[in-house]
């Protein structure tokens, strides 16, 4: 039968200090990487997309319904959290 021996305070220390040696790098590998400027505008500029393309008049019709019966639960849910 093996024991395990209890965990040392310098084992947790060195643990804690691991982990936030890593998060600390994580955290500047994701600021260094990250593209922090606005994209250019497209050529041309920028278009509204027309739904009507893609989609039937019903279809669309169908999905505003379906986001007009959503929105106040979503909205109470916002306004709850």
């Amino acid at each position: 039968m093996s024991t395990v021996a209890p965990v040392d305070r310098r084992s947790r220390r060195l643990a804690l200090g691991t982990a936030a040696v890593l998060g600390a790098a994580l955290v500047v590998v994701i600021a260094v990487i990250t593209p922090w400027e606005v994209l250019a505008a497209p050529p041309g500029g920028r278009t509204p997309i027309d739904p009507a393309a893609a989609f039937t008049a019903e279809q669309v019709a169908r999905a505003e319904d379906f986001a007009r019966a959503l929105r106040p639960a979503s909205l109470a849910a916002l306004l709850l959290s």
